[in-house]
């Protein structure tokens, strides 16, 4: 399970109390291809650029086919997805 803000959506955001929503792998994948659909240019090849991860691994997870679902191996797509914050702001900022 992944968590994601209830208040600002962001992915991992420490906020406080009850505003996280519990995602299952299924459901982290079909947020993280929507989100990738709405960024323009976003293609495997410049996710590995910026991620350093590798094609399969890349491939693998916007495909649900990648058997490392860690959030340690994923969190350098979901960084890149949420416009490279993780935990560095506050809930709530854009």
């Amino acid at each position: 399970m992944y968590e994601k803000c209830l208040e600002c959506k962001k992915l991992g955001n420490p906020c406080d109390g009850p505003n996280f929503m519990a995602m299952s792998t299924e459901d982290l994948i079909h947020w993280c291809n929507e989100r990738k659909k709405q960024l323009p240019g976003l293609t495997y090849d410049r996710i590995v650029e910026q991620t350093g991860l590798s094609k399969g691994t890349v491939s693998g997870f916007f495909k649900g086919t990648h058997a490392d679902y860690r959030i340690e191996t994923i969190r350098p797509i979901l960084k890149l997805l949420v416009g490279g914050e993780w935990e560095d702001s506050p809930c709530g900022d854009p």
